[in-house]
């Protein structure tokens, strides 16, 4: 990884510019241009420096619920209910734990009712619930922007 790919990683973790070029501005404030910061972006991605730039959005302040639910899950239906769990769009992410209840999922959709009907389709479709249900009462966001060594 070169100089530019370290500056490049840390300044996109701090955010795009909100505007119509924001990697042009991105540019200019490395001091390369639009299609160099396109094209480092780019490499990076296909290097599997990046898995993905994307937007993350706050639901709360969109309206909705957000809830995290985890089930107990067979070791041995654990990739079969992972697949069930990723196929509702609600889900954000899941992921294993070493503990009774194993399988976790977190969940964003418009409201508590929806919030419902995603955990029991998929109570349903495993087989594995009753899912525990943790909604969030309070959030801690952590800021985490990741220095990358320079060497």
């Amino acid at each position: 990884m070169n100089d530019l790919d370290s500056r490049l990683i840390e300044a996109i973790q701090d955010g795009l510019p909100i505007e119509a070029r924001p990697f042009r501005q991105l540019g200019l404030e490395l001091g390369i241009t639009e299609q160099e910061v396109l094209s480092s972006l780019s490499s990076l991605r296909r290097r599997g420096l990046i898995r993905d730039l994307s937007p993350v959005f706050a639901p709360r302040k969109l309206g909705y619920t957000t809830s995290l639910a985890c089930l107990k899950v067979p070791e041995e239906r654990v990739d079969e209910a992972a697949e069930i769990i990723n196929e509702h769009i609600e889900v954000t992410h899941n992921y294993l734990r070493e503990h009774e209840y194993n399988v976790w999922f977190a969940i964003v959709a418009p409201g508590d009712d929806a919030v419902e009907q995603v955990i029991a389709s998929i109570e349903e479709r495993t087989g594995c619930g009753p899912a525990l249900r943790l909604p969030y009462k309070r959030i801690f966001k952590l800021r985490a922007v990741f220095g990358v060594d320079r060497r």
